[in-house]
């Protein structure tokens, strides 16, 4: 049990000091399966809208049909 516990509260620790860097630490690209101006796409660019007043960085909607979409 021992073997055990001692790395997990190490990694709990370290983990910590990394757990202060605030979410997200820069701009945000929102990828959308279908092409602009679609349904899909205006609804992406509304969250978009209140994700980055939220989060207080840039939200950029990207467009990327193809495939099977």
């Amino acid at each position: 049990m021992r073997h055990f516990l001692i790395p997990l509260l190490t990694c709990l620790a370290l983990g910590s000091a990394h757990a202060e860097e605030r979410f997200p630490s820069g701009p945000v690209k929102l990828l959308v399966a279908t092409a602009p101006g679609a349904g899909m796409d205006a609804t992406a660019r509304l969250v978009a809208d209140k994700l980055a007043a939220m989060w207080g960085q840039p939200v950029v909607v990207e467009n990327k049909p193809g495939g099977g979409g």
